[in-house]
């Protein structure tokens, strides 16, 4: 699938074949081997198998495959965070429904990329900090600091957590919270650290290049009159909710697909939005309320400075706020005390559903593949 999958599966297979990570002066490489390694180790261990019994194509569809199982994974510590929210059952369901049946979250979980495993292990790490948080635990906060370190070695955007985590344990009980902060960030420093180590005698630098194996994508700026506004919301709303611009040049939504999406974001931001936020004051936060709202503002935060000053990047990169937008569904869902409340609910994830509908409709009716890649 275009654009990323082929660079995706270069990275597997340089893995897979070389037996090490690149490093200066490496031919063959490609883009996605900026990131940190661990999701193309375990889909390059998995790929090795199924290469081994039945050839490269059967390894490349072990390696989609295990993409699509991390998915699974990180719907269900979604789940989790969302029941330490207290929120009612319905509306649990309701939002991890609306998450594991997402079009966008479909496209991308089961294709090779190293997105599946990154949510997995940020979400879980975001649940073990809000369990460090409500037990006091320095064990739960060492636990959480190396799903974390794991997470960060998935994806550098996992970096939102690891901050937010340290936010929150750090303005928590004040009881031990110290001890709480450095069991976290120990082992978390010693699971990722090295990557960093490594990339600067192999590179230079604390990071790949930005142009190891392509050129680098400039940054956007800031949006400088209405249009780039426009243009920024819509590829935020398209991310949340329409694969078009993850299968780029691919499939096109017709225009009451794009005006539905639009009034449903509005619906969710809105009456979503009001209950979450009266909720919100109606109290002191608790802590797994404070850690999803910090995760969501570092997430948003990294992905709109990176997009403006470093290099342009999609809205997927600060998909860690997806508890945070999955509040807002649940919220807008609520307890199904009444008709109407199961009316709404039966209504969002019919929506999410006509929706994949059509996105695997519109990919099953493309004649061939925007992008050829040799399965042997």
């Amino acid at each position: 699938m275009p654009y990323d999958e082929p660079s995706h599966w270069t990275a597997v297979n340089f893995l897979l074949e070389q037996h090490r990570l690149p490093h200066s002066g490496d031919t063959g490489l490609s883009y996605e081997q900026q990131q940190p390694p661990l999701a193309y180790l375990l889909a390059a261990l998995a790929g090795g198998a199924g290469r081994a019994v039945a050839g490269v194509p059967a390894e490349f569809y072990t390696v989609r495959l295990l993409g699509g199982m991390e998915f699974l994974v990180a719907a269900v510590f979604l789940w989790r965070l969302l029941g330490r929210l207290a929120l009612p059952p319905l509306a649990r369901r309701v939002a991890v429904a609306t998450f594991v049946l997402n079009p966008v979250l479909l496209a991308m979980a089961w294709s090779i990329q190293n997105d599946s495993l990154f949510l997995a292990l940020g979400f879980a790490a975001l649940d073990l900090g809000c369990r460090a948080l409500q037990t006091r635990s320095t064990g739960a906060a060492l636990t959480a600091g190396v799903v974390a370190g794991a997470a960060a070695l998935a994806k550098q955007n996992a970096l939102a957590v690891v901050i937010a985590v340290v936010i929150v344990l750090l303005a928590g009980p004040a009881e031990r919270r110290l001890a709480r902060a450095a069991s976290y960030l120990v082992p978390l420093v010693v699971i990722c650290g090295w990557w960093y180590v490594y990339n600067i005698v192999a590179f230079g630098g604390p990071l790949p290049p930005r142009d190891l194996g392509s050129a680098p994508f400039p940054a956007r700026g800031l949006p400088a009159s209405p249009h780039a506004v426009l243009e920024l919301a819509r590829g935020v709303v398209t991310f949340l909710w329409s694969p078009t611009e993850y299968w780029r040049n691919v499939i096109a939504s017709p225009a009451v697909i794009d005006a539905a999406v639009v009034a449903v974001t509005a619906v969710v931001l809105v009456v979503g939005g009001a209950r979450v936020i009266r909720r919100l004051t109606a109290g002191p936060l608790t802590q797994p309320q404070l850690a999803i709202v910090m995760t969501a503002a570092v997430s948003i935060a990294g992905w709109f400075v990176t997009l403006t000053w470093f290099t342009a990047v999609a809205a997927r990169y600060g998909y860690l706020a997806w508890p945070a937008w999955a509040w807002l569904i649940a919220a807008l869902a609520g307890d199904g005390r009444t008709g109407g409340r199961r009316v709404v609910a039966v209504a969002l994830v019919g929506f999410v559903l006509l929706l994949a509908g059509w996105a695997l409709w519109s990919v099953h009716d493309v004649s061939a593949p925007a992008v050829q890649i040799d399965l042997g």
